[in-house]
């Protein structure tokens, strides 16, 4: 769970600082407005997916709340983490549109 938590944190950090992998061996003959443009674009469907990832984690969150799974060995609640996960998802689909629209305004 610490390393789930952990990997959710770093994840808005690392789309704000545009540290994802970038492949542009396609588009490297294009206008750099357009580039951002299709960057702009990904932004948006990453943002898209991770949201949709969020309403699961929020589902499943809500769904061992209610059953009140724990861990097999520790017996530590597990609801709480994927609570958490889910919110540090919802950032980073705030994080990720605040950059799609950046790219589109001109702004890194």
């Amino acid at each position: 769970m610490g390393t789930a938590i952990s990997v959710f944190s770093f994840l808005p950090y690392c789309q704000a600082r545009r540290g994802n992998i970038v492949v542009d061996t396609f588009l490297t003959w294009l206008p750099r407005r357009a580039i951002d443009c299709v960057d702009a674009f990904w932004d948006l469907v990453y943002a898209g997916m991770m949201g949709l990832l969020a309403a699961c984690l929020f589902t499943g969150a809500l769904e061992h709340y209610r059953s009140g799974q724990t861990t097999m060995l520790l017996q530590i609640i597990v609801w709480p983490a994927l609570a958490l996960c889910a919110i540090l998802l919802c950032v980073l689909v705030w994080v990720a549109l605040a950059s799609a629209f950046g790219l589109l305004r001109g702004r890194k």
